[in-house]
């Protein structure tokens, strides 16, 4: 896989996570953006809100990958990254669920060694 498809991964799994997140917020506190209209606009807002987050952290989030590369933790986020957008592409719904529980706790892994 070449740097660019790997940082283009990185990147939508980024925005995805962060898109969900602020929707998740949101409707918590106010629940009826969950339907029709209000969905559709705060679809469309965490959606450009996630991407320009994304884009500004890019070279944060560079440096980051950086110092963890080497790491074990780091090897299996990867792995696991790419195994959940491949399945995200083919994979059942529960190959599609399993893939991104696997990633979390990845991702939960690496960030716990750094703390």
């Amino acid at each position: 896989m070449r740097h660019d498809e790997y940082v283009k991964i990185a990147q939508g799994l980024g925005c995805k996570v962060l898109q969900k997140s602020i929707i998740g917020a949101v409707v918590k506190h106010l629940p009826f953006f969950a339907l029709g209209l209000p969905n559709t606009i705060l679809l469309k807002l965490a959606t450009w809100l996630a991407e320009k987050i994304i884009k500004e952290a890019e070279m944060r989030i560079f440096f980051a990958f950086v110092d963890f590369r080497t790491d074990k933790q780091a090897s299996e986020f990867e792995a696991a990254m790419i195994h959940n957008h491949h399945m995200q592409l083919t994979g059942t719904r529960e190959q599609k669920d399993e893939a991104e529980k696997k990633l979390n706790n990845a991702l939960t892994r690496l960030v716990n060694l750094k703390l």
